[in-house]
Order: C-alpha cells, then sequence, then structure tokens
C-alpha cells in the first residue's frame, strides 16, 4: 500500500501520529509538503515567519532523509495540489494530523472530499491540542459550544 504523508504546520518527526501510522501501514510512505502560494501571498505572514517556516522545511528534510524517506515539494492550492499528488503517485490513503483553525478545518474538509470521490481514503490525527472540541463537554454531558 502507498500512502502520503502531508506535512503542515507538524514540521518534525518527533512526535509525529500521521507518520508513524502511516509507516505501520504502508509498504511505501512518500512525506509531502505543500507552499501554500494563496495564504502566503495573503500577507498574512511577515518574512521572519516564513523563514522560520523554511529552517524548520530544511531541518524536517534532512530527518526524513535520514530514515529514507525524501521530502516531496509542492506549491499553490494545498487541496489541489494533494489531490493531485495522490492521483499522480497513485496513494491508496493521505494520513495528515489535524489542525482545529476554521480555515483548516474547511481545507481539510476539501480536500477529504477530493479524494473519497478517487477512492482514495484519508486518515487523520490529533496534534497540536490536548483535547479536540469534540473532547470538551458541558455540566449536561454535550460538547461544549463556541
Amino acid at each position: 500500500m502507498r500512502g502520503i504523508v502531508w506535512f503542515r504546520r507538524d514540521l518534525r518527526l518527533a512526535d509525529q501520529p500521521a507518520l508513524a501510522v502511516a509507516c505501520e501501514e504502508c509498504d511505501e510512505v512518500i512525506p509531502l509538503f505543500v507552499f501554500d502560494e494563496p495564504l502566503l501571498r495573503s500577507h498574512e505572514f511577515g518574512s521572519a515567519c516564513v523563514n522560520f517556516m523554511l529552517g524548520c522545511l530544511e531541518e524536517l528534510q534532512a530527518s526524513l532523509g535520514a530514515i529514507g524517506l525524501p521530502l516531496q515539494w509542492r506549491r499553490g492550492s494545498q487541496v489541489d495540489e494533494v489531490f493531485r499528488a495522490a492521483l499522480e503517485w497513485e496513494a491508496d490513503v493521505v494520513y495528515w494530523n489535524r489542525d482545529c483553525e476554521p480555515r483548516a478545518l474547511a481545507r481539510d474538509l476539501a480536500v477529504q472530499e477530493r479524494l473519497a470521490q478517487e477512492g482514495i481514503a484519508a486518515k487523520t490525527f490529533k496534534d497540536h491540542v490536548v483535547f479536540e472540541a469534540a473532547e470538551v463537554h458541558g455540566a449536561t454531558g454535550e460538547p461544549m459550544q463556541r
């Protein structure tokens, strides 16, 4: 089975659930990072933030290379590029760690829907948080509302 691990904010090997599960389940693992050009052009990120990300990516690339997993790079819309990569590389599954920000949730849902249309599985994992929103319950036992 061939799997893609889509790296986003989680540019590390330690405590990396998506990568760990992919390595357990797949015969071939392809690490992927997509430079989200629309987001980078939005002026939301300053040059210091971009330089920090590039440094983290260099470290990630070296760490992955040391274990025989060369990091693949793409640029463009994350939704489009993850989908294209999955088709081009004939992936059976795409793994990633969840991000709880509203824009990220919408993006991830769009990726899942496009992958599902082609019969490609998506497996996601908790990351960056101790509790996800659905895990926090109020006195009534219902999930907390925003």
